[in-house]
C-alpha cells in the first residue's frame, strides 16, 4: 500500500503462426504493458521491424464499409457487451465475408430508392411544369400550331426573377410562369411575336435562363398527361414506402452485427498498431513488457496452450536496480477498495516513480483531516457528506464525490468537536474547545501539525533513499538524516528558548552542537564523500552554504505554512457571522411581519456562498498544502503510469 506494485520484465518468443493470437490472449489478461523494441538496447541489434502497414490498411477500408452500410441502415454507435474476438487476420476475414453478405442486401434496396427518388422529383416536376398551362386552359395541340408567335420556355432563378420580368418590359410578350416549391426555381413560358424573336434571343443570352424541350417528349390531352404522372406518382411512392420498410427490417436484422463488426476492428486494428512494438526474429518474434510480479502465474497459465512460444520472467525490478535502468518501469497503485477514490489526489500532481514510496495513505488522511479543521461545520459538513454520497451513484463523478462526501463527514466530526452548526456556537456543546475563544492554541496546534506533516516528507524521503541504496542522501542529503537533525534541532531551540528565557552557558554550547554537526554534515558530506571515492563534487562548499540557508527557510516556511489551517477555520466562522449579521441589518427594513422571510432570503444565499465559495478555497489550500509543503520533501511525481493492453 505504501509502494507501488512490484514490476517484471517479460520476454515472450513466439513463432509466426501464433503470433496475433497469443498477442489477443495478452491482451485479455490485462496485465501485460508492453515495451517497445526500441527500448531495449540488449535486442535492438537483432530485431527487425514487424510489418503491419498492410493488414491496417485493410481494416481501415473495411471500417469504411462497415460504416457507410451503418449509415444507410441508420445503425447508431452503442456499446455492445461481450469479450471481443482477437485474432487479427481471421477477423479480417470474417469482417470482409460478413459486411460482403449485408452489403448485397442493402446496396440494391438503396439504389432502387434512388432510382425512385429521381422518379419522383421528374414527375414532380412535370406536374409543376404543366400546371401553368392547364390554370391558363392552354391545351398541347395548340402550342405546336401557332402561326404568329413565337413560344420559349424554361427555368429561370427564383431570386432575379424580377429582373428577368424586367429586361422583358421592352418587347411585346405574355409571360406565364409556376414557381417551383422545391427548388429556388421559376419556371416560365414566353410569348412573342415572331418579328420579335430575335430580340427575346438577345434578351435571353444575357439572363439566367435554362430552356427546356419538354413538350417535344410528351403528347396527348394534358390532363390525361397529369391523371396519369399522378397515378405513377402513386405507385412509385408506394414501392418507395414498401422500400424503406424493407431497409427497417434490415436494420433489425443486422444491427447487432454492425456494431459487432465496428468493435472486431477497432479492437483487431488496436492490436496490430500495438504488434508493431514487436521485434522479429526470423520466424519469430519477440514481445516484451511490464507485468506485475504477483500477476507473472497468471500471465504464464494464460500462455500454456501456446506450445510455440518460451516465456522468460524476470526477477522483479527493485528500486534500486530502476534507479540506474534506462528502461523506466512502470508504476502501479497497490490500493485497497477504500482508498482508490482518493487516487486523484496524487494523480492531479503526478505519479510516484518506481523507486518512490507511495503517499497515498498519508495523503487521503491528512486531506481529510486539513479539510474536517478548515470546514468545521456540522451543518455545511451534512449537506457536503450528503451532496457527496448523492453524486457518488453517477460513474465519472464517483471518485470526486466520495472523497467530498469523505470531507463532509470530517467537518461534521470536527465541527462536533469545536461546537459549530451553520456558523453559531450557540446551538450545540464544544467536545473539545471552541477557536474563536482559544486562537493562540488553536494556532500551536496548526504549528504541531504543520511540523508532523513536514517531518513526515523528510523521514519518506529518507526511506526512498534507503530503497534505492543511495547511502550519501540518506546521510548528507537535505532531506535526509542530517536534515531531519537540523530540522529538529531547529525546532527543539525554538520551544526551550520560548519557555525557558536566558539559558546557560553550557545549555548554549549544546544547542551550538546541535544545529552546527547537522549543519556541517550537509555542507561537507558529500564534498568528502565525492574525494574519497575519488569523483568530481557536484557541489562546492559554497554552493552547499547557501543550500543549507535555502533549506533552513525552506523547512520553517513550510512548517508556518500550516497555520492556515486554523485560520481558515476562524474565518469560516467570521463569514458565518457576517451573514446573520447582514440578515440582522435587513430587519430593520422590514415590516414586523416579514421578518422572516428577511431572515431566510438572507441567511439561505449567504450560507450558499460560504459553502459553494469557502468549500472551494478550502480545497485548493489543502491541495496546497499536500503539494508545496510535503510532496516538496520526497515526492517527485515523475513516475509512469502502468498502462496494460486492454479493449474497452
Amino acid at each position: 500500500m505504501f509502494t507501488p506494485s512490484r514490476m517484471s520484465l517479460v520476454h515472450i518468443l513466439v513463432a509466426e503462426d501464433q503470433v496475433m493470437s497469443l498477442f489477443g490472449t495478452l491482451v485479455r489478461t490485462n496485465c501485460f504493458q508492453i515495451v517497445r523494441k526500441d527500448e531495449l538496447p540488449e535486442f535492438r541489434n537483432i530485431v527487425t521491424n514487424f510489418e503491419t502497414k498492410w493488414i491496417l490498411e485493410e481494416f481501415a477500408h473495411l471500417g469504411e464499409r462497415v460504416e457507410k452500410v451503418s449509415k444507410l441502415l441508420e445503425v447508431k454507435s452503442k456499446f455492445v457487451g461481450g469479450e471481443p474476438e482477437i485474432n487479427p487476420p481471421e477477423i479480417l476475414e470474417k469482417v470482409k465475408q460478413n459486411i460482403a453478405e449485408i452489403e448485397t442486401e442493402v446496396f440494391p434496396v438503396i439504389d432502387r430508392i434512388k432510382e425512385l427518388e429521381v422518379r419522383i422529383e421528374d414527375l414532380d416536376m412535370l406536374s409543376e411544369k404543366i400546371i401553368p398551362l392547364e390554370s391558363e386552359g392552354i391545351e398541347l395541340e395548340s402550342l405546336r400550331n401557332l402561326k404568329f408567335l413565337w413560344l420559349t420556355y424554361g427555368f429561370t432563378i427564383r431570386e432575379n426573377f424580377s429582373q428577368f420580368r424586367a429586361g422583358l418590359a421592352y418587347i411585346p410578350h405574355l409571360l406565364i410562369y409556376r414557381e417551383i416549391p422545391f427548388k429556388e426555381l421559376v419556371y416560365v413560358y414566353l410569348f412573342v411575336p415572331l418579328s420579335y424573336k430575335e430580340d427575346l434571343e438577345r434578351i435571353l443570352g444575357t439572363a439566367p435562363f435554362s430552356r427546356d424541350n419538354f413538350l417535344d417528349r410528351i403528347s396527348g390531352n394534358l390532363k390525361e398527361i397529369t391523371e396519369k404522372s399522378e397515378v405513377e406518382l402513386w405507385r412509385v411512392r408506394e414501392e418507395k414506402v414498401l422500400l424503406f420498410s424493407k431497409l427497417k427490417n434490415l436494420r433489425s436484422k443486422y444491427e447487432s452485427t454492425l456494431l459487432t463488426l465496428k468493435r472486431q476492428i477497432l479492437v483487431n486494428s488496436f492490436v496490430i498498431r500495438a504488434l508493431e512494438n514487436v521485434g522479429r526474429v526470423g520466424r519469430q518474434f519477440l514481445i516484451s513488457g511490464w507485468v506485475p510480479y504477483n500477476s507473472i502465474n497468471r500471465v504464464k497459465k494464460a500462455l500454456t496452450p501456446y506450445d510455440k512460444s518460451v516465456v522468460q520472467a524476470l526477477p522483479p525490478i527493485s528500486a534500486a536496480e530502476a534507479e540506474k535502468s534506462a528502461l523506466l518501469p512502470p508504476t502501479k497503485f497497490e490500493h485497497p477498495g477504500f482508498l482508490k477514490p482518493f487516487d486523484w489526489l496524487i494523480t492531479t500532481y503526478g505519479y510516484p516513480s518506481y523507486s518512490e514510496l507511495d503517499p497515498s495513505p498519508i495523503v487521503a488522511l491528512s486531506f481529510l483531516l486539513m479539510f474536517g479543521v478548515m470546514f468545521a461545520d456540522v451543518g455545511h459538513g451534512a449537506i457536503l457528506f450528503l451532496l457527496g454520497i448523492f453524486f457518488s451513484r453517477f460513474k465519472g463523478l464517483r471518485n470526486l464525490a466520495i472523497t467530498i462526501a469523505g470531507c463532509g463527514g470530517s467537518a461534521v466530526i470536527f465541527g462536533l468537536l469545536f461546537g459549530s452548526f451553520f456558523g453559531k456556537e450557540d446551538i450545540i456543546p464544544a467536545f473539545w474547545f471552541r477557536p474563536f475563544d482559544d486562537i493562540m492554541y488553536f494556532l500551536k496546534l496548526s504549528v504541531i501539525f504543520g511540523v508532523v506533516m513536514v517531518s513526515l516528507g523528510l523521514i519518506l524521503n529518507t526511506i526512498q533513499n534507503v530503497r534505492r541504496k543511495n547511502w550519501v542522501e540518506v546521510i548528507f542529503g537535505n532531506h535526509g538524516l542530517a536534515g531531519i537533525a537540523l530540522y529538529w534541532a531547529v525546532i527543539v531551540t525554538g520551544i526551550f528558548l520560548m519557555k525557558e528565557g536566558s539559558v546557560s552557558f553550557g545549555i548554549k554550547i549544546l544547542i551550538a552542537s546541535a544545529l552546527v554537526v547537522p549543519v556541517l554534515l550537509i555542507m561537507l558530506g558529500r564534498l568528502l564523500y565525492s574525494r574519497l571515492k575519488k569523483k568530481v563534487p557536484k557541489q562546492g562548499i559554497i554552493e552547499s552554504a547557501f543550500g543549507v540557508v535555502e533549506l533552513g527557510l525552506s523547512i520553517l516556511t513550510n512548517t508556518l505554512s500550516f497555520i492556515r489551517v486554523a485560520a481558515f477555520n476562524i474565518s469560516h466562522a467570521a463569514l458565518c457571522i457576517a451573514v446573520y449579521a447582514i440578515a440582522k441589518q435587513t430587519e430593520q427594513f422590514m415590516p414586523a411581519s416579514g421578518t422572516g422571510l428577511s431572515k431566510i432570503l438572507t441567511v439561505v444565499p449567504g450560507h450558499f456562498l460560504v459553502l459553494v465559495l469557502e468549500g472551494l478555497v478550502v480545497l485548493i489550500q489543502c491541495l496546497r498544502l499536500e503539494y508545496y509543503e510535503f510532496f516538496s520533501k520526497f515526492f517527485s511525481g515523475q513516475g509512469v503510469k502502468f498502462e496494460p493492453l486492454r479493449v474497452s
